[in-house]
Formats: C-alpha cells, structure tokens, sequence
C-alpha cells in the first residue's frame, strides 16, 4: 500500500490501473493497493444469509453518510487509521452491544439506589433501558440510564432503595444506533 502525495495527477484519480492496482480515497488520501485476488473457495450454506446481512450494513453506512451528519460525525471520531465513518457504520451494523455487568453501587462510590452498567459496542450504544421486577415478577419501576463520561458506562437511579434483601430481577434493554436490542438481566 502507499499513499500519493498531494498534488500528484493521481491523487485526483480513483479504480484500477492495469490488472494489480487500484486506487481509492480513505480519510481524504489517495491510497494504491494491490487488488485483491479472488478466492476459490467453496460457498456454505451460511455465506447467502451472511452476504445479505453485508449488503444491509453497506445500505445502512450509505443511508447514514446521507441522512444524519451527526451520526457520521460520531462515526469519523471512533475511526482510526485507514477506517473511515463507513466503515465504523458497517462494523457498529454488523457487531452486537455486548453487557459486560450489571452492577449494584457500592457505598463508598455510589449510594444503594445506583445501578451501574457497563455496555461495550463498536461505538457507545444509544440509550438503556432498566426495569426492576420483585420477586413475583411485578414490574417495580422502569426507566432510562444515563450515560457517563465513560462512554461505555450508563448508570440508573432507582426512584426507591433497592432492599438488602428479597430477590429483585434487574432487566436491561440495550438499543444501538443500527436499531439491533440486546438484553440482559440479573438477580439483587
């Protein structure tokens, strides 16, 4: 890989130059690459669905790059290197948020009625939902964490003290930006 000067005729230029070598535009540099070959492998029964959901991401990076610049914005931050806000939108598209925990706060940090939860995702997910059911399965309360300036840490005020004892259900619903829910949950 090398990356034209500015200023040279073919920085201006962008596809392939001969069989071997293409050119293309990452975070505004001209980059020549060898063109990659073609494998011959054989296809499984997986890689149609797996194909499909690629052309959704692509579609999804697209509608973003069009729609929504403050998203694109956010993309452009968390891309290092040769990824662009595209290729971030691609990967957030096709990588699920993950709950890392569910937390109870401690004292001396955060008073009993905090629950803390950690989310990691290709960038930070867009919001947290937290219900908290008894014992019985009756919903207590509902509501939206906020986020801290961790990125990846949202924390929940419970409107009541959560007992010291009595089993409580902690329910998390986490949304991304793509759309895609993940949940969780776990027993005070």
């Amino acid at each position: 890989m090398a990356i034209v000067e500015e200023g040279s005729p073919l920085s201006r230029m962008t596809g392939k130059i001969g069989s071997d070598l293409y050119i293309r535009h990452v975070n505004g540099k001209a980059v020549i690459q060898q063109c990659p070959a073609r494998k011959r492998v054989k296809i499984g029964p997986e890689m149609p669905k797996t194909n499909l959901n690629f052309r959704y991401a692509a579609s999804y990076a697209s509608a973003v790059r069009k729609n929504d610049p403050e998203l694109t914005a956010l993309y452009a931050n968390q891309a290092e290197g040769f990824n662009s806000a595209s290729t971030m939108a691609i990967s957030d598209y096709l990588t699920l948020p993950v709950v890392k925990s569910i937390e109870r706060g401690k004292p001396p940090k955060a008073p009993r009625n905090v629950i803390m939860i950690r989310v990691e995702n290709v960038v930070r997910v867009m919001s947290v939902m937290v219900g908290i059911e008894d014992a019985n399965g009756v919903a207590v309360e509902k509501g939206m964490a906020e986020i801290t300036a961790d990125q990846t840490l949202w924390r929940y005020r419970c409107l009541k003290p959560l007992p010291r004892r009595g089993k409580r259900r902690v329910l998390v619903t986490v949304l991304d930006f793509p759309g895609h829910t993940v949940n969780a949950e776990v027993a005070f």
